[in-house]
């Protein structure tokens, strides 16, 4: 693991993005669509984990951001936790890069940014890099028959990291790494079972279909083999719904609704959220204008 960035010879860009009612200035490759589209200068970065973390985590709160990328959603999350930390982890050396530059600039220092992919077991796995999608970056299955495209990256289970990083207590954790989230949350077992935090997983069937071959039922099996609580967050109204004995509705709207969904998975029934919810203070604003 490497807590410096890397040097990725990339085209770089600065803008001003509000994060979780914050100014911050953050860099990123102009030719990257996620840079181009998500974080708009002088607009609002708005993204399901940050407010969530803004729901339902109080100032004190230890965050993990699970594909960190550039640290948008890291940002956000110092911003909320501020008195607590933060556990930023991107294995892409040309997105850790970014990361640790977003971080520095805007002078966070409650961030442990650490590049290294989570995994199951640890030992190294192959990152193929979407330099037009850096937020596509995704680890890929070796192939008995042709070599693995993509380069190799250190891999940690996040048990294992948390315990050489010191980090004795975790609220939440935010997990997207399209289609490799079954894994993540293998390494994870002991965290989740010493902790129970809040999860908030992207559930990616485009990503586990096409990019890993798996099962998004599957997937969905599992999840809710290991949290008593699964509810899916809807990105129109920034309700949450719980999907309990809904798992056909809920695949079916997935597929209706463009493959991903974002789902918060408890170990109980969600706290009365800490601040208005984001979407009715935007609204509210609108009102005014």
């Amino acid at each position: 693991m490497t807590t410096a960035p890397a040097s990725s010879g990339r085209s770089q860009h600065a803008k001003r993005v509000s994060i979780a009612g914050r100014s911050f200035t953050i860099n990123g490759d102009p030719r990257d669509r996620y840079f181009r589209e998500c974080a708009p200068d002088g607009g609002q970065f708005i993204d399901a984990p940050v407010v969530l973390a803004e729901r339902y985590c109080g100032p004190r709160a230890v965050v993990v951001d699970a594909g960190a990328n550039i640290g948008l959603s890291t940002l956000g999350f110092a911003r909320i936790a501020w008195q607590g930390r933060v556990v930023a982890i991107e294995p892409s050396g040309a997105s850790f890069g970014f990361l640790v530059e977003n971080l520095e600039r805007n002078r966070i220092h409650n961030v442990l940014p650490i590049r290294v992919a989570l995994s199951n077991t640890a030992g190294s796995v192959r990152l193929l890099e979407d330099e037009e999608f850096m937020a596509g970056t995704r680890i890929v299955a070796p192939d008995a028959a042709t070599a693995a495209p993509g380069v190799e990256v250190q891999a940690s289970t996040l048990d294992d990291l948390l315990e050489r990083a010191g980090v004795a207590a975790v609220d939440l954790i935010k997990i997207d790494v399209e289609g490799h989230e079954p894994e993540v949350l293998a390494g994870a077992a002991v965290t989740l079972a010493r902790h129970r935090p809040l999860c908030i997983v992207e559930f990616n069937s485009y990503a586990m279909v096409y990019h890993r071959g798996a099962s998004p039922r599957a997937f969905l099996a599992l999840l809710k083999g290991l949290f008593p609580r699964i509810y899916r967050f809807d990105r129109l109204t920034g309700a949450v719904d719980d999907i309990a004995g809904r798992d056909e509705e809920f695949l079916a709207a997935n597929e209706a609704g463009g493959f991903v969904d974002d789902l918060v998975c408890a170990f109980a029934e969600l706290p009365a959220p800490r601040r208005r919810p984001l979407w009715a203070r935007i609204a509210r604003r609108l009102a005014r204008a």
